[in-house]
């Protein structure tokens, strides 16, 4: 996203050993050989002075609609497997896959993803997905997990923030949760940084979940890998 620069700078002035920090970096779509994925993870580790990444991903898949697309998916992640061969990602996934396109993959991948990124909050529950995952082995990370303004506003939201005294951001950290993904929320607010950091009082019923579990298309990104890409 154009911030490894900021981020080498942070995790050298932090003051905290390597070890105690988990850096994620992916692979832009535009990059299509294996020897591209190679060469594009050298040169963000040179430029962050990094040994290694502890997950580089794949940020999309190719489309469907695009010919030669499991060909050109199993090229890039031929690379992936080789970083992590060679010790330069501890760990490699993939993000916004789809079950078709983890299945073509399955099909001559030596090393299965580890992880799959994928859109999830309330409002955006891809369940076949997360199902598909768990029972592959695939640990899922959430982006985008607190929605969107939409999704915070939403009366549900409110409701079981005040019920559970939290803020509906929290409501939607404890969801992904519960739901077994790992949450990776942003914001530019210190403030907000720590209330998400602080969720772990909130205990949702499994009527609550329910009741979540059943909201639809509520603060959906538009974004889909077999759809709409961002540039």
């Amino acid at each position: 996203y154009g911030n490894e620069f900021y981020v080498a700078r942070a995790v050298r002035s932090c003051g905290l050993p390597r070890n105690e920090l988990f850096i994620t970096n992916k692979l832009w779509k535009s990059f299509r050989t294996a020897d591209a994925a190679v060469q594009v993870c050298k040169k963000s580790l040179k430029l962050m002075k990094l040994d290694y990444f502890d997950l580089y991903l794949v940020h999309w898949p190719v489309s469907i609609t695009e010919d030669g697309w499991q060909d050109i998916n199993a090229e890039v992640w031929s690379g992936l497997e080789r970083l992590y061969e060679d010790g330069l990602a501890r760990a490699i996934g993939v993000s916004n896959y789809k079950i078709h396109h983890l299945n073509a993959l399955r099909r001559s991948a030596h090393i299965l993803p580890m992880v799959n990124q994928i859109e999830c909050h309330p409002g955006c529950l891809p369940a076949e997905l997360i199902q598909y995952c768990r029972q592959q082995g695939i640990a899922l990370q959430a982006w985008r997990p607190l929605g969107s303004g939409e999704t915070l506003s939403h009366p549900l939201l409110r409701e079981l923030g005040c019920s559970h005294g939290a803020s509906p951001a929290q409501i939607c950290l404890a969801w992904c949760r519960l739901h077994g993904l790992v949450p990776l929320p942003r914001s530019r607010s210190e403030e907000r940084m720590r209330e998400n950091l602080e969720f772990s009082h909130v205990a949702l019923s499994p009527q609550d979940m329910e009741r979540l579990n059943a909201l639809e298309d509520v603060g959906c990104s538009g974004l889909d890998a077999d759809g709409r890409q961002p540039d």
